[in-house]
C-alpha cells in the first residue's frame, strides 16, 4: 500500500480507507459501498437502530452501529455513528461479516427516545407502524 500511495495511485479518504476513485465520484462510491466498508473495517459492530431496518444509509448518509464505544467516523458521503450497547444476541442475524439487530430488537431500538433534535437515529413512528402492518399482513398475528 505504501508504494501505491507514493506513486499517487491511491489516497486516504478517512480512517483506514483508501481509494483510487476520481475525487468527483468519492462520495457516491463510499456511500454505495457502505456495507463493505463497515463489514471489513468494523466486523465486531452490530448494525442497529434504523440501519437494521433499512439496511442502508439514512437520508443524511448515516449508518448506526452498536459496539463497545461511542464515536463518530466520517468518510466522504458516509458517517458511521457508533453507540455503546450490548453485543450481538444469538437471534441477531448475520449480515456479511457482521451482525444486524433482529427485527424485535431493531423495532425496540427505533422506539427508544433519543436526545438528538433531529431523531435521525430512529425511524419516524409512522414508518415503524407501516413496517409492523406489513409484517402482520405477511406473517399474521402470531
Amino acid at each position: 500500500m505504501k508504494r501505491l500511495k507514493e506513486k499517487g495511485l491511491i489516497r486516504s479518504i478517512g480512517p483506514r480507507l483508501y481509494t483510487s476513485v476520481p475525487q468527483s465520484k468519492i462520495k457516491e462510491v463510499v456511500r454505495a459501498s457502505w456495507s463493505s466498508i463497515v463489514s471489513r473495517l468494523y466486523p465486531r459492530a452490530l448494525l442497529s437502530h434504523r440501519s437494521a431496518l433499512e439496511y442502508g444509509p439514512s437520508p443524511k448518509g448515516e449508518i448506526f452501529l452498536t459496539s463497545g464505544t461511542h464515536r463518530k467516523v466520517v468518510y466522504p458521503g458516509l458517517t458511521l455513528r457508533f453507540m455503546c450497547g450490548p453485543a450481538p444476541l444469538p437471534d441477531d442475524p448475520p449480515f456479511l461479516s457482521l451482525r444486524a439487530s433482529s427485527l424485535p430488537r431493531a423495532l425496540l431500538e427505533n422506539l427508544s427516545i433519543t436526545r438528538t433534535k433531529d431523531g435521525s437515529r430512529t425511524l419516524p413512528s409512522a414508518d415503524i407502524e407501516k413496517k409492523l402492518e406489513a409484517i402482520l399482513h405477511v406473517s399474521g398475528e402470531s
